[in-house]
């Protein structure tokens, strides 16, 4: 009986966190275009910004808006990226002292833990001194299987952080110009056009008769970039990069831009062992694609033995023989890689099976044609060929005019060639010749295809790369009333005052963010007819009018007014209940974010419009930017010191909240006693504030726990009170990032905030004048907050590219001035417009 309850135990121990995953196989799905009344046959790739991406039976991606699709097909595309949102929110960090396990984890783990601890304590008391040392290695090796079954999958998972997206460029930095990279805070993206820059195809023995075309990997065709994920997660269960798994597409992209696939091919073959790689690793697919199946090792001729030779689809480094840090290749596990000391993880590249990846330590999801998305996709201009018994490829060559190849190979004995180009048709497609010439004589054949000269990649010295920043600064929540006991209410401190102008055609100008609004709105409509409207509104001699983003819309909102909270005094009061932003809740077609005229911003089901037959006054106001938005490297730096500083608003945060809740006036308390990274001037954010470092794509937590340990769905305080119902103040909820109010004696988190954002813009006086005419320009258009009194202010004229100080001059445009907080500052540059 003994033995047989060692023998449950021992197997429960070693099965309880085991996964067994079920990969069916799906067949095409046929999609209906209900505005077109239109079929497509294809897979579902992926879904973003809105658009619903298809791969259709050629292989081609097509893509539409969600609209478009029937009631049916939307509901099957919501809940599939449903599914893929779940899966990504299931292990994202959280940065918290909360468990990472479920409750059925911790059941099972301390009735496991309980039942070892009680027998071997039964065993250790009454059992013969003989026995113990046989049942002493079965109980530690029980204790160790239940130990790492949570270790090796869940524990690591902490260790993670954002991948820095420099480091990354900086593997393909050697390769440059042939690739581009950019980034944003989900992906880091190559462009490309999949074309290496040394010899392709020769010594290839098993020919599948596709050639090098260039292809369109560029984020201008319809985002077509590769992907590499800048936040990796660790997968519960390692897919392997076998016969069975990713044997569509690639698995990796090389530092040279080049793809890489999984070493086994779509028919399940080595195509190393096979003979169809040729001496650099690669060969071209069905859509005369080249790309590599093996680790491109050969690149470290040109790059740094140091650095990363090509990138995962999971987000994770491939090295070759050496460390990062130069040391030679340690013990590989069983994916083809390791950890470094810091947590993270790295493959690495070898001559033998399986040369790169041996399963995808990171979270991936893989399509029902089994490949990774998203990823770029590779276009065919004819249809491919069959494999060419006995054919060996000796040379593969550019053409004279660089727009082709000439490749030569031979087969039983006698010499053959293909040679080919592309040239233009029209703006949009380039003819493909293809001749084949054999010892008898040649045949043509003629395509046609994507066009070759509209397909570039991007070249500078300069990438493009980060996030665009729309508002120059947030403005203050407008609350002049204390409503507290205790300091550091929203009152108490005054950042950056709203400041509207009246420019008297229609359009009001916020000087703190730099935006230009209709002073009227659109009035009551649909989501899908705001975005229209927006795009085809002229007004005041502009078109570039758009819908608002979240944080765009809740900037114009006073808070110290309700219902409607917005200034009337510039803004025509309408009978609005809500207006429109362009934010659609994340995993939900049906929600879309707004603002409120109460004064919040929510996710709200665009059915309740009055237009969709809901019971709300939905409406649009349309916006515009004054000047060109900011190009910054990321939304968020983490400082190292437990604060993380935002680059959109320059305010510097706490990055982990306080672990325990606080009623609102103790937690204006808390923050104001704070000391943290040698800082005293902490404050409790107000509700604008607070709503800034909300991200309206991530949900429960919505905020990026790289930078912010969130708990997720908890609610974040803020220092505004609601002004009607003076006991409740403004929280932020982080399930996903609602602003709504709570009574004051709840218990509520707290992130604290401090700084005064940014400072130092440049102006630019768009008129001629004297001193007097610039100055009384600078009064009237600029905020107090930037221009306080007692601030001195220089004008500095330039002339024949020399800076002269004599203010009674003529002030004409090139003339520059820049305004910070009682100093006095001369910055050659322009006037009036940001710099």
């Amino acid at each position: 009986m003994k033995k047989t309850i060692y023998l449950l135990l021992l197997l429960f121990a070693n099965t309880a966190y085991s996964h067994d995953i079920d990969y069916s196989k799906i067949v095409l799905k046929k999609w209906e275009l209900s505005g077109k009344h239109t079929i497509i046959e294809g897979s579902f790739s992926m879904f973003k910004n809105g658009e619903v991406y298809i791969e259709d039976i050629n292989n081609q991606l097509l893509h539409f808006p969600l609209a478009l699709f029937s009631l049916k097909d939307q509901a099957y595309v919501t809940e599939r990226y449903g599914k893929v949102v779940k899966l990504n929110n299931e292990w994202q960090l959280t940065g918290t002292k909360k468990s990472l396990f479920s409750n059925e984890q911790k059941i099972k783990f301390a009735l496991l833990m309980f039942m070892l601890f009680g027998m071997a304590l039964y065993t250790f008391i009454f059992a013969e001194f003989s026995k113990r040392k046989i049942l002493k290695p079965v109980f530690f090796f029980a204790i160790f299987t239940v130990v790492v079954g949570f270790s090796q999958r869940d524990l690591r998972n902490i260790l993670l952080t954002t991948t820095d997206p420099n480091f990354v460029d900086s593997a393909f930095k050697p390769f440059k110009p042939k690739v581009f990279t950019h980034w944003d805070n989900t992906y880091f993206y190559v462009e490309s056009k999949g074309i290496a820059d040394h010899p392709m195809m020769t010594g290839i023995t098993s020919w599948q008769q596709q050639v090098p075309v260039p292809q369109c990997y560029t984020t201008a065709n319809n985002n077509n970039a590769w992907s590499i994920p800048l936040n990796p997660i660790i997968a519960v269960t390692p897919v392997p990069v076998n016969a069975q798994h990713f044997l569509r597409g690639a698995v990796a992209v090389a530092a040279n831009g080049i793809a890489i696939f999984n070493p086994y091919t779509n028919t399940g073959i080595d195509a190393f062992v096979d003979g169809q790689l040729d001496n650099w690793g690669g060969h071209c697919g069905r859509a005369d694609d080249y790309h590599y199946h093996i680790a491109p090792l050969h690149l470290y001729g040109t790059t740094s033995a140091t650095l990363p030779i090509a990138f995962a689809l999971d987000g994770f480094a491939v090295y070759g023989s050496v460390e990062p840090d130069g040391s030679p290749m340690k013990t590989l596990d069983a994916n083809h890689g390791h950890y470094e000391t810091n947590g993270r993880y790295h493959y690495h590249g070898t001559a033998t099976a399986p040369y790169m990846i041996g399963n995808m330590v990171g979270q991936v999801t893989e399509d029902n044609t089994l490949q990774i998305i998203p990823q770029a996709a590779a276009k065919s201009v004819r249809p491919f060929l069959q494999p060419l018994s006995g054919a060996t490829i000796t040379d593969c060559q550019p053409n004279a005019n660089n727009n082709g190849y000439n490749l030569t190979y031979t087969r039983a004995g006698q010499t053959y060639q293909v040679n080919y180009n592309w040239v233009d048709s029209t703006s949009s497609i380039s003819k493909y010749t293809f001749r084949f010439v054999s010892p008898t004589g040649f045949a043509d054949s003629i395509y046609a295809g994507f066009s070759q000269s509209q397909c570039t990649v991007p070249t500078g010295t300069v990438v493009l790369s980060g996030v665009l920043k729309t508002m120059l600064r947030i403005p203050d929540s407008g609350e002049k009333n204390s409503y507290a006991t205790t300091f550091g209410d929203d009152a108490d401190y005054s950042i950056n005052p709203i400041h509207l102008k009246d420019n008297g055609d229609g359009t009001i100008t916020d000087s703190i963010t730099g935006l230009m609004w209709q002073k009227k709105d659109g009035g009551e409509m649909t989501i899908e007819s705001a975005a229209n409207y927006c795009d085809t509104l002229t007004l005041a001699g502009y078109t570039n009018w758009r819908l608002p983003n979240a944080h765009e819309s809740f900037s114009i909102l006073n808070l110290q007014n309700t219902n409607p909270a917005i200034d009337t005094s510039f803004f025509t009061k309408t009978t609005a209940d809500y207006w429109w932003t362009s934010n659609r809740q994340l995993g939900d077609s049906t929600k879309v974010w707004c603002t409120n005229a109460g004064g919040g911003v929510g996710n709200k089901p665009k059915t309740e419009s009055i237009s969709a037959g809901g019971a709300f006054r939905y409406h649009t106001r349309a916006v515009r930017n004054d000047n060109e938005p900011i190009l910054v490297s990321s939304h968020f730096t983490y400082n190292g010191n437990g604060t993380t500083t935002d680059n959109f608003t320059g305010f510097m945060w706490q990055r982990v909240p306080y672990t325990d809740t606080l009623t609102w006036e103790n937690a204006l308390g808390y923050a104001d006693t704070l000391t943290l990274a040698g800082y005293t001037d902490w404050r409790m954010p107000n509700v604008r504030e607070m709503q800034s470092i909300n991200d309206e794509s991530r949900t429960n937590p919505s905020l990026d726990t790289n930078y912010f340990k969130v708990i997720a769905n908890k609610k974040y305080w803020s220092s505004t009170t609601l002004v009607n119902q003076t006991a409740r103040a403004w929280y932020l909820n982080s399930r996903y990032g609602v602003t709504t109010y709570d009574l004051k004696t709840a218990r509520d988190y707290i992130f604290c905030v401090r700084g005064k954002g940014i400072d130092g813009i440049n102006y630019v006086f768009i008129g001629n004048g004297n001193w007097s005419d610039a100055l009384n320009w600078l009064n009237n258009t600029l905020p107090p907050s930037v221009l306080p009194a007692g601030s001195v202010i220089t004008i500095n004229p330039v002339q024949g590219g020399v800076c002269l100080l004599d203010v009674t001059q003529q002030i004409a445009k090139g003339a520059c001035i820049t305004v910070k907080s009682a100093k006095s500052f001369v910055v050659p540059g322009n006037f009036l417009i940001q710099q």
